[in-house]
């Protein structure tokens, strides 16, 4: 029964070693290339993007409430076909 705790202690151990060295970036193999990551910037400044996208549209939702209840029919038309445009982007 000791060889059986024994050899699951050593797999949970390479286990571990495993995961550390993935995390780390360090590679067993020195012919194996590396996949080269994209970065992450690329994302988070698509995200920003979309967030200032998403506030324009809802300050433009809300010029166009306030003309409406203003009641400048001229100024709602020319918002809204503002954000027609934003919405087909």
């Amino acid at each position: 029964m000791p060889t059986k705790v024994k050899s699951k202690n050593f797999l949970a151990i390479i286990y571990v070693i495993k995961h550390v060295i993935r995390e780390k970036g360090i590679s067993l193999y020195r012919n194996k290339k590396q996949k080269k990551r994209l970065p992450k910037r690329g994302k988070q400044k698509k995200m920003n993007i979309m967030e200032k996208r998403l506030n324009e549209i809802s300050t433009l939702q809300y010029q166009i409430r306030r003309y409406q209840a203003t009641g400048n029919g001229t100024m709602c038309q020319a918002l809204n076909a503002k954000l027609q445009k934003l919405l087909k982007k």
